[in-house]
């Protein structure tokens, strides 16, 4: 603040039509057909006759400056990415055109009006913005007011507009695989990626076709990760197929505010090191909201958002991923003697409109190979007598083919762990059962008591991770009991687990 010059002004410049508190600066908010105007009060500090105050009077209208960038992403020597940047600093808007009262005004062109006896003055502004001014830019400047007595301080009024929509920007940055990406956080992703679904780390592209989700798979299912770039008023994520007909509402985030209203978002503040929202809370399952599988097909997860701003529309960012709940598979498997080694070749095929072969895992007379991603061939040292090979897909779908003598299937090739717990086991102390399975699987669990009559038996249909309790009927004998578990999947691949035994004690 400049305190020595606030004694010493004659004057005080005003927004004429604004609040008292804010007579300090002029609001233009959007200036459409490429014209504001707004009226000034100069007003004296002393009603009392005095001298003639005169000032030149100039107007600075300047705009963001911004210069143009291409980068180079993943090394290949060509732009994967341009764009106008802000400078952070400003640039005069050139060819504007202002007028005070009528006549004509610039930065260097000054207009000189005269304070008579003490009486407020009104100064009327008009700004003509040039038709070659990039929209949806801000314009700013000053009203400045320079005395012709050189021994008085000179004075200003800011002023701020935007020319253009205000809710036609971006609330939310474009997928990180559009044109028109900024940062490239808005993605999709699953619980088990380090990368968003469908990037290649290697071309540093994504693969549209590589963005799916299968219900058969041991996933939860795909969610959104997007850059905020405005407050905004509400966000919710939602699924549309490819009519544009929503099938499945997921969530506005109103479980984060008191009173179930939508969550209101700030943006991302990239200095913070504040790239993105997360939202893994709303993981989509490839069911409509009835609870119902969705058919294989292309969808859109749509993350629709509405700016903090009166009348604002509402705007949609649509993420594509693919449902393919079929397995590639495996077939025409051959074992060729090689130099004292035994070559092992097979053919993958995904179905049509599927997700594409990823790869595969191998088990060799109930050994686990590991093998490269996308791989039909393998060189083994060992003779295959009994072989699986499970062909995967990008959706995670998994399809198995036996070759060979099936007595070498083994609980591993299915269920990647098993754990069952009790003992004494009573109505007050369960056996505790807990499974992990490659995909999603049909669990059937049998009961056998000490004389080997089956006592009980349950199933769990589709699950490929299980948690649950089993309590004998009061009335079961004590002793030991063995528990069975058998895995198969809708193809009819199945695979046994040695039996666990345990004891049962009822209480007295």
């Amino acid at each position: 603040m400049q305190i020595k010059n606030a004694l010493q002004t004659p004057v005080l410049i005003e927004n004429k039509a604004a609040s008292a508190e804010r007579k300090g600066s002029v609001a233009l908010k959007e200036i459409k057909n490429q014209m504001a105007q707004f009226d000034l009060s100069v007003v004296p500090l002393s009603e009392k006759k005095s001298e003639d105050v005169e000032y030149n009077v100039y107007l600075d209208v300047l705009t963001d400056d911004t210069e143009y960038k291409e980068y180079d992403l993943n090394g290949d020597g060509k732009p994967d990415r341009s764009h106008d940047y802000l400078t952070l600093s400003s640039k005069r808007v050139k060819n504007a055109v202002g007028l005070l009262n009528g006549k004509e005004i610039s930065y260097n062109k000054p207009v000189k009006i005269k304070i008579k006896d003490g009486k407020t003055q009104n100064v009327h502004v008009d700004l003509i913005l040039p038709k070659n001014l990039r929209k949806n830019s801000f314009v700013e400047g000053f009203v400045r007011f320079v005395p012709v007595n050189k021994d008085l301080p000179e004075l200003s009024m800011p002023y701020m507009g935007f020319y253009g929509q205000w809710d036609s920007l971006k609330n939310i940055d474009a997928p990180a695989w559009d044109k028109d990406v900024f940062l490239g956080y808005t993605v999709l992703w699953d619980e088990m990626s380090e990368m968003p679904l469908g990037y290649d780390a290697q071309t540093g592209e994504f693969n549209m076709n590589h963005i799916a989700y299968s219900p058969n798979s041991v996933l939860s299912g795909v969610y959104p990760s997007f850059t905020v770039f405005r407050n905004l008023k509400e966000v919710n994520l939602s699924v549309e197929n490819n009519d544009g007909k929503k099938i499945r509402q997921l969530g506005n985030f109103s479980e984060f505010t008191l009173d179930g209203s939508p969550w209101k978002f700030s943006k991302n503040v990239m200095a913070y090191n504040d790239f993105s929202i997360s939202g893994e809370m709303y993981p989509w399952d490839a069911t409509d909201d009835q609870g119902k599988i969705v058919p294989d097909g292309e969808y859109q997860l749509t993350i629709t958002s509405t700016l903090d701003y009166k009348n604002a529309k509402p705007q949609k960012v649509k993420m594509p991923v693919k449902i393919d709940s079929v397995a590639p598979t495996i077939d025409n498997i051959k074992v060729e003697p090689v130099d004292g080694k035994y070559k092992i070749s097979w053919n993958a095929k995904d179905n049509e409109g599927g997700s594409g072969y990823d790869g595969a895992i191998l088990w060799i007379n109930g050994q686990y190979q590991s093998i490269p991603e996308g791989a039909t061939l393998y060189l083994s040292k060992i003779e295959p007598k009994g072989m699986v090979i499970i062909g995967i897909d990008w959706a995670l779908n998994a399809g198995f083919n036996v070759w060979g003598d099936p007595g070498y299937i083994n609980k591993d090739m299915l269920i990647n762990y098993l754990g069952i717990y009790g003992s004494n086991v009573n109505e007050d102390v369960p056996l505790q059962i807990n499974g992990f399975a490659i995909k999603k699987v049909d669990w059937n669990f049998k009961i056998v008591g000490p004389d080997g009559k089956i006592v009980d038996t349950f199933d769990v249909k589709h699950q490929a991770e299980i948690h649950m309790n089993w309590k004998p009927k009061k009335d079961l004998p004590d002793g030991t009991y063995s528990i069975y578990t058998e895995a198969s999947d809708a193809d009819g691949f199945k695979v046994e687990a040695e039996p666990t035994k345990f004891t049962v004690k009822q209480k007295k």
